[in-house]
């Protein structure tokens, strides 16, 4: 009996490694588990930031395309500044060149102006930026 009790004896000393073993492996698993719960949190908070630079971009988007209606709008005022110009140049408007520098207002101008006058005026006023002008 003696071989039997050195097998049983050597068996539960591989029993003892293996549970060593086996204890080894689980704190080994508990650490990834932890390992693997801070790159869930990791992730979550990645997902949190791309959804904030999400935001953002839309953000930028809108900027650009107000930006891009300003453009449009710029050009357009150009656009109608340069016709207004050439509509000028071409004698579209009975007021040309600079109008005269207004005086402070004393009342209507038919008021002040004498009939028998007032033919020779009618021709050298003019609408001006919308304002009625004596012209140059």
């Amino acid at each position: 009996m003696h071989v039997d009790d050195e097998a049983y004896a050597r068996d539960d000393e591989s029993y003892a490694r293996d549970d060593e073993s086996y204890a080894c492996d689980d704190e080994a698993y508990a650490r990834d588990d932890e390992a693997y719960a801070g790159d869930d949190e990791t992730y979550a908070r990645d997902d949190e930031a791309y959804a904030c630079d999400d935001e953002a971009y839309a953000c930028d988007d809108e900027a650009y395309a107000c930006d891009d209606e300003a453009f449009v709008a710029d050009n357009s005022t150009l656009t109608v500044n340069q016709n207004l110009r050439q509509l000028t140049r071409e004698g579209a408007f009975p007021c040309r060149g600079r109008p005269k520098k207004e005086k402070k207002s004393r009342g209507d101008i038919s008021s002040r102006v004498p009939p028998e006058k007032e033919a020779q005026t009618q021709g050298r006023l003019g609408l001006c930026g919308g304002r009625l002008l004596r012209c140059r």
